[in-house]
């Protein structure tokens, strides 16, 4: 056999996954606080205001008391997108989910679908005309997605989305579609161009704009015929949202100063006995007016939360706002006193975890930050577990919801976070939180417990790294390492560190407070780890000299003065976390790719969860790691338990 032939048949047998039994993972996760599904969208019927529709957690429900009471509908969609009710007849429903679009003509007892004449075009909004609810008008969307991309546009229906027809083979994949509900035969449509059209006669003929038009939303002045408000994003695309507003009842619009308009919106209501004017602003929350538009307010009572858009609905006097936290309703007299209500079943929220920190004073304490109820409460919290992840419990308080994005545990067991310019420590003593500013520190990527010296802790980014003995209140730049560092890993015993960044590795031997660079030749470095039983064996991930387009993998076995290079399964991932067994340095691990040689010969374990990388507690017993479904697992392979989380 040819020595090539060999040579690439070992290296490929090295690299292939055990045999052994895969690792089986539980969950062991925190628990959220339980929460009612997000309110999705509301809608109400001009003609019976009394009758709600809602959806929340993907599900239609009905209410024919003012919100009182509900009842939930049976939908043939599992999602819902777009929901719009006949004006003149509460009875007839539109729901669009999956690409789909159905007509209930019962109250939601019974659908059809429409889809066999219309097609599964993405829409983005369904527009009724308030004069004749016969016709309506589809703003669809263009996307590669899609079935057929050429399907965006303006699709419009005289006999209640039985039959359909394409408007303007012009005005194609649009983002925004507004209706003027007093002369409905005036459409205003943007596209994903950023260009802006308008028709006058119902679809027949449209124009491309040049100026300003309330291609989110439109009301008329209900004292003034010919006044139209609006809102619109100019002839630019602006990213701001526009107050506009007409004259002459449409024809031409103009932009008007508004003072505390809110960054985006795209509904508008005006209340026909006072004139006061709602914003919705998509995310940004609810606004009213009470002069016109002129100047705008915040109703604080009513929740926005970032990046989860909000709908309302208009109901006589009332008005309805679904929000992720329930459907808040309140007369337009008084928006600051809304009442809330929840829909659907509650369960836990979503956990997040982001980090973990393991408790050097104690092998089966372990810490976690995590991101809880994306899109409904968007808070950061902190929780602790005593027995490696079997039992959780929060550690702050139900309005606390600072960003701890990273937190170390230092020599005393006491828990420390840092965010920019601020830190935060959670004393083992007192089981309270302290915190203060720190003006130097800013979007710390790192932050590192000494096991030794309490108080000791350390922290960096690319442009910065400093250390502290004084439990971060003061901090003292790292000299003679570069500028900042991408990675740092401490032994046990508290002395031994080692870092790497853009200009290689170094390593201190004094607990961080003088540096000296390693004979790396200077290639970015940005995964370490120190051997817990052996310091001077060091594990580094580089990228090789080959345009920096592969990592390589090296092995120190006296403290960094000479390297072995090594090959590793994850050869294009400079990047990876390295963990070595405290209890034995040749076991290393860099996500499931394990070896027990230092990294000579690899296999890749197998696993039920898919796993990004890992790490020990301090005596080794518990394996922790990142998983791809950011939360915490245990698993028990070869009579070792193994702890795995994100």
């Amino acid at each position: 056999m040819p020595r090539k032939l060999l040579v690439f048949l070992v290296l490929l047998l090295s690299f292939l996954p055990a045999a052994a039994q895969a690792l089986q993972f539980s969950p062991a996760s925190p628990i959220g606080l339980p929460a009612h599904p997000q309110v999705t969208g509301v809608a109400v019927s001009a003609s019976a205001p009394q009758v709600v529709y809602a959806v929340a957690g993907g599900k239609l429900f009905r209410s024919t008391d003012a919100s009182e009471t509900w009842m939930t509908l049976t939908v043939p969609s599992s999602t819902i997108e777009q929901l719009a009710v006949n004006p003149t007849d509460s009875a007839v429903v539109y729901v669009i989910g999956q690409k789909h679009t159905y007509r209930s003509d019962d109250s939601g007892a019974t659908w059809k679908d429409l889809t066999t004449r219309l097609g599964t075009v993405s829409t983005l909004a369904i527009r009724i005309d308030p004069q004749d609810p016969a016709t309506l008008y589809i703003g669809a969307r263009c996307g590669s997605s899609y079935e057929d991309p050429a399907k965006g546009g303006v699709y419009k229906s005289t006999d209640r989305g039985e039959t359909w027809s394409l408007l303007s083979s012009a005005v194609t994949c649009v983002d925004f579609l507004s209706l003027d509900p007093a002369t409905p035969r005036r459409l205003f449509a943007a596209t994903a161009t950023g260009a802006e059209y308008r028709t006058d006669d119902a679809g027949q003929t449209w124009r491309q704009a040049s100026g300003e038009l309330p291609v989110f939303d439109v009301v008329a002045d209900p004292l003034d015929p010919s006044r139209r408000y609006g809102l619109g994003r100019g002839p630019s695309g602006d990213v701001q949202v526009h107050f506009v507003a007409s004259a002459n009842g449409g024809s031409s619009w103009l932009r008007l100063p508004a003072s505390g308009l809110p960054p985006g919106g795209q509904q508008l209501i005006i209340d026909r006995a006072t004139r006061r004017l709602f914003l919705l602003g998509q995310s940004f929350g609810l606004y009213a007016s009470d002069d016109l538009g002129v100047n705008w307010r915040r109703i604080d009572a009513v929740p926005a939360v970032p990046a989860t858009p909000l709908t309302m609905s208009e109901a006589g006097d009332r008005i309805y706002v679904a929000t992720a936290r329930g459907l808040y309703h309140f007369p337009m007299s008084d928006p600051d006193s809304p009442a809330v209500t929840h829909l659907g079943e509650p369960a836990p929220l979503r956990l997040t975890v982001y980090r973990i920190a393991l408790d050097p004073t104690d092998a089966s304490t372990v810490y976690a930050t995590a991101y809880e109820g994306h899109g409904i409460l968007n808070a950061y919290r902190v929780f602790r577990s005593p027995d490696s992840g079997r039992t959780w419990e929060r550690i702050t308080a139900d309005d606390d919801i600072a960003w701890r994005f990273q937190i170390a545990v230092d020599a005393a067991g006491d828990l420390y976070a840092a965010d920019t310019h601020t830190m935060w420590r959670f004393a083992k003593a007192t089981q309270t939180w302290e915190t203060w500013t720190v003006p130097e520190l800013f979007a710390p990527t790192i932050l590192l417990a000494n096991p030794q010296r309490p108080g000791w802790l350390y922290a960096a980014n690319m442009g910065w790294a400093g250390y502290s003995t004084d439990g971060g209140r003061t901090w003292s730049r790292i000299e003679n390492a570069g500028i900042g560092f991408w990675t740092l890993s401490i032994a046990p015993n508290g002395s031994d560190l080692v870092g790497g960044n853009n200009d290689g590795a170094f390593a201190s031997s004094d607990g961080g407070v003088t540096w000296r660079a390693l004979p790396t030749g200077r290639l970015v470095t940005k995964s370490v780890a120190l051997a817990p039983s052996r310091p001077a064996t060091i594990y580094r991930l580089t990228n090789t000299a080959n345009g920096g387009l592969q990592s390589g993998l090296f092995r120190s076995d006296d403290g960094g003065a000479t390297w072995t290079a090594l090959r590793w399964p994850g050869e294009r991932d400079f990047a990876q976390p390295i963990a070595v067994d405290p209890r034995d340095e040749r076991s290393v691990w860099i996500g499931l790719a394990h070896s027990t040689d230092g990294g000579v010969t690899w296999t890749v374990e197998s696993s039920n969860v898919p796993i990004l990388s890992v790490a020990f507690n301090p005596d080794g017993t518990v394996l922790y790691g990142l998983g791809r479904d950011y939360s915490v697992w245990t698993a028990t392979r070869g009579g070792r338990r193994r702890a795995v989380g994100r």
